[in-house]
């Protein structure tokens, strides 16, 4: 396997089979993302206001109640119990394990640092939370402006 980045920022990964590509995409992700996705992650878990403040806890409510955590739950456990996508299943948990890999053997971006705040390790029912946030945030507008105005009520509009 052989990740490089070029001079203009693209990834380019060589792998000699999936389950290599997709472990380095997840040490990629890791490696460029990492803060932005556990922001994510939190977010779809109920969890901001763990490392941003108690500010946050209605939004935090709020994701719980809508439940992208216990979607991701049930989604994990019906995909792992279908022997037709065991592939999908092991390729999500080498991706996983990617991401804790880079996460597990590098210093942390510093936002970690300045808010005090520690990485858990990433789980495939984290990848399902954050996808069910982003699916429900693509369907339709009239839901994230409710939401985005929920943000400005809480945080203030100088916020963003």
């Amino acid at each position: 396997m052989h990740i490089h980045t070029d001079e203009n920022g693209f990834v380019h990964i060589k792998a000699n089979t999936r389950k290599d590509a997709f472990f380095a995409i997840g040490l990629v992700h890791a490696r460029d993302r990492l803060f932005a996705i556990d922001i994510f992650r939190r977010l779809s878990r109920g969890k901001l206001s763990e490392i941003l403040g108690e500010k946050l806890l209605e939004i935090d409510k709020i994701s719980r109640t809508i439940g992208f955590g216990r979607i991701a739950e049930r989604d994990i456990k019906e995909l792992k119990s279908n022997k037709d996508y065991k592939e999908i299943y092991e390729i999500f948990e080498i991706y996983v394990r990617g991401i804790n890999y880079w996460a597990n053997t590098h210093y942390l971006p510093i936002e970690y640092y300045l808010l005090g705040a520690k990485f858990e390790n990433w789980t495939q029912v984290d990848s399902y939370a954050f996808f069910r946030l982003m699916d429900w945030s693509m369907s339709g507008d009239h839901v994230m402006e409710l939401f985005n105005h929920l943000i400005n009520d809480i945080l203030g509009k100088t916020a963003f």
